[in-house]
């Protein structure tokens, strides 16, 4: 969803409509569209049109623009087990799972931990 959401707060900027940017980057307003609701990811040469038209990087589009924070020649980084990668893995699978907790994560989180109490899980 980082892209679709991403793609759409950049066309917006520009003021262009799905139509006009599909017609830049060789694709239809519904293929635009689908990129927007996360229902169908850019291929890659779509992918690079984009990111030459909306003149972002590729690491913006894919939410990959995120520096490691230094602070007193102190290099602070983020370590996951291998449990954890595993559970990103298994999350990206489940898509629109992923996208709501792109979107909302605290909501959908609260509504999980609802869910799982109601069956006794937790």
């Amino acid at each position: 969803m980082i892209i679709g959401s991403r793609v759409r707060e950049e066309r917006l900027k520009r003021g262009l409509s799905q139509e006009e940017l599909g017609k830049l980057i060789g694709v239809s307003k519904v293929a635009i569209s689908n990129y927007e609701k996360g229902i169908e990811q850019p291929k890659m040469k779509n992918l690079r049109k984009l990111t030459e038209i909306l003149e972002i990087t590729p690491n913006y589009i894919l939410g990959n623009d995120i520096d490691i924070i230094c602070e007193s020649d102190e290099v602070y980084h983020l370590k996951i087990s291998k449990e954890e990668l595993e559970i990103l893995k298994q999350l990206r699978q489940h898509q629109k799972l992923y996208n709501k907790l792109c979107d909302e994560p605290k909501r959908t989180l609260d509504l999980i931990e609802l869910k799982l109490k109601k069956e006794n899980m937790l």
